[in-house]
């Protein structure tokens, strides 16, 4: 008689594994990562910090379109010489202007000079004087363009008489004269040399 296989079937798990599996479920599962939450205390430092420093410097600029400009100093000392400028250039014509507006100054007096004879019987309104005063020995003061100008003598100048006026100091604080005419003995005339009478043939 033939006997038929019997089935083969599989182990049913034993008590021991269910138990271990059980214990591993009452353990406290992990966090995703420690080591995050220890640091998560812990400043967080910036992104980039070279980027942050850089960001407070000036742009460079294009030195192909935009010229590099000068320092504040520069500038104030080209806007401080054009304003000279300009004041110097508004000085030269006020003074131009006081110029023509201001009488001009009479002339100087002209020094002549005249032979010591002459001075009893001179013509003043030869040389446009008139005289103011006179006294025992003649014309004491004469006026001329408008100057009065007194007469003086000096032992020291020998026989001579002239007449002048003051016109102010000198940079050495001296006052300073100006003559319109000297009346004077001539000088002495040396005679000529023999080779200039020669000369004269």
């Amino acid at each position: 008689m033939i006997t038929q296989p019997r089935a083969i079937t599989a182990p049913r798990p034993t008590p021991a594994a269910n138990a271990s599996r059980s214990a591993d479920s009452t353990r406290p599962v992990p966090t995703a990562n420690p080591s995050r939450s220890a640091d998560s205390d812990r400043p967080v430092p910036a992104a980039n910090p070279s980027r942050s420093a850089d960001s407070a410097r000036p742009a460079p600029t294009d030195s192909g379109s935009n010229p590099p400009t000068l320092p504040q100093a520069d500038r104030d000392f080209d806007r401080l010489l054009t304003a000279l400028r300009v004041i110097w250039r508004e000085l030269r014509e006020i003074k131009q202007l006081l110029a023509e507006r201001e009488p001009p100054s009479p002339p100087p007096a002209p020094n002549l000079r005249r032979l010591l004879t002459d001075y009893p019987h001179f013509d003043w309104q030869a040389i446009g004087a008139v005289v103011k005063q006179r006294d025992d020995d003649g014309p004491a003061l004469v006026e001329w363009r408008g100057n009065l100008y007194t007469r003086r003598t000096n032992p020291k100048f020998g026989a001579e008489i002239w007449f002048s006026r003051a016109t102010g100091r000198d940079e050495d604080g001296e006052v300073s004269y100006e003559r319109l005419i000297t009346f004077a003995e001539p000088p002495a005339v040396e005679p000529l040399p023999k080779r200039v009478r020669d000369a004269l043939g």
